[in-house]
C-alpha cells in the first residue's frame, strides 16, 4: 500500500470554507453532549483536511481511499475507483479486513456512510459504525461518513457502535450546505487546472518524509494496461529490493514488449515512478532522458 496521503492544494476561498466547517464541527454538540474528536475531509481521492497527526492521517487516508470513497460513489463507480485505487500498489491482494472493503459499507438515503447490518437484523434509526483507537490513546472513537456531491466528510466520536439519530440530524444540519458547496467549488478547481495530469505520462511520486503522495488522476491510471501496471510493480520490487546498501539515490528503467517503458527513481527518502506507453521506440536512453525532463519541469531539483 502507498504509504502517504494526496493533499490538494486549495485555492483561498475553498480552503477557507473548508476550515470554517471542519472548525464549526469540533465545537457543535452534535446531541447529548456528542463531541466531534477528529475530521478528515476528502473530495474523490484528494484530502483536503485533517484534524489527526501525521500517522493518524495516513492510517485513515488508507482506509478512506480503499473503502469509503468507492462506496460514497455506488456499486458501479466504486468497483471502477477501487481498481484504480489499487493499480498503482505493490500490494494487489483483497483485504483482510472486511471493513477494509467497499462492499462492507453502505451509503444511505441520507447521505451517510455506515456499515450494512448483519443479515436478518431489525430495522433501527441508528447506524452501524466500526470503532478505531487514534496512536497512543486507549479511546476507542465511532467512525461516521457524510456525503454530498464528490465530497466525503469522515468523523470521529467518543462513542461505539452505533450513531444515533440526534446525532446525524446535527451533522446533516450542520455540514449539508456547506460541503455541497465545497464539492462544487472543488470540482471546479480541479476543471480549470486538471490537476495532477501530464500528457502522455502516468506517475506517482512519494515523500516518505512528508507521507505525502502525489499522482496522475485515477480516471488516467485506469487507462493502463494489465501489462503496464505489472511492469511498474516490478520496477517498484526492483528498486525497493536494491536497498540502502547501493547509496541514496537509485534507478530502475526497464521496457516491456508492448512498447512502454517504466522509469523508477529513489532519493533521499522520495520515490518517483513514470509509466510511458506507446513509447518503445525512443530506447534506454531516450525513456531515460523523457523521465528526467519530466522530472526537471514537475518535480524540480528533487530528482
Amino acid at each position: 500500500m502507498v504509504g502517504g496521503v494526496p493533499w490538494l492544494p486549495l485555492d483561498n476561498h475553498v480552503f477557507t470554507a473548508v476550515h470554517s466547517l471542519a472548525s464549526q464541527l469540533t465545537v457543535t454538540d452534535m446531541g447529548g453532549g456528542q463531541m466531534v474528536q477528529g475530521v478528515m475531509l476528502l473530495h474523490g481521492h484528494h484530502c483536503l483536511w485533517c484534524s489527526l497527526c501525521q500517522q493518524d492521517t495516513v492510517s485513515l487516508y488508507r482506509l478512506a481511499a480503499t473503502a469509503l470513497v468507492p462506496a460514497s460513489q455506488g456499486p458501479s463507480i466504486g468497483k471502477r475507483l477501487a481498481t484504480a485505487t489499487s493499480a498503482l500498489r505493490s500490494q494487489q491482494a483483497e483485504p483482510t479486513c472486511p471493513v477494509m472493503s467497499y462492499k462492507a459499507w453502505v451509503r444511505s438515503s441520507d447521505n451517510f456512510l455506515s456499515l450494512r447490518p448483519p443479515t436478518g437484523s431489525a430495522e433501527t434509526d441508528q447506524l452501524l459504525v466500526p470503532t478505531l483507537h487514534l496512536q497512543g490513546d486507549e479511546e476507542q472513537l465511532a467512525l461516521l461518513g457524510y456525503c454530498q456531491g464528490n465530497a466525503l466528510l469522515i468523523l470521529l466520536f467518543s462513542q461505539r457502535g452505533m450513531v444515533s439519530s440526534t446525532t446525524q440530524h446535527a451533522v446533516a444540519r450542520l455540514a449539508q450546505g456547506p460541503l455541497r458547496r465545497i464539492s462544487q467549488a472543488t470540482a471546479e478547481q480541479l476543471t480549470a487546472h486538471q490537476h495532477g495530469h501530464v500528457p502522455g505520462f502516468r506517475y506517482l511520486f512519494m515523500n516518505h518524509m512528508l507521507t505525502a503522495v502525489q499522482a496522475s488522476p485515477q480516471s488516467k491510471v485506469a487507462t493502463l494496461s494489465p501489462e503496464s501496471l505489472e511492469l511498474m510493480t516490478s520496477a517498484q520490487a526492483e528498486l525497493q529490493s536494491m536497498g540502502s546498501s547501493q547509496g541514496a539515490d537509485r534507478e530502475v528503467v526497464v521496457r516491456g514488449t508492448h512498447d512502454c517503458w517504466v522509469v523508477a527513481r529513489h532519493r533521499n527518502q522520495r520515490e518517483l515512478y513514470i509509466v510511458m506507453e506507446g513509447k518503445g521506440e525512443v530506447g534506454l536512453s531516450g525513456a531515460a532522458e523523457l523521465a528526467t525532463d519530466f522530472a526537471d519541469k514537475h518535480f524540480a531539483a528533487l530528482f
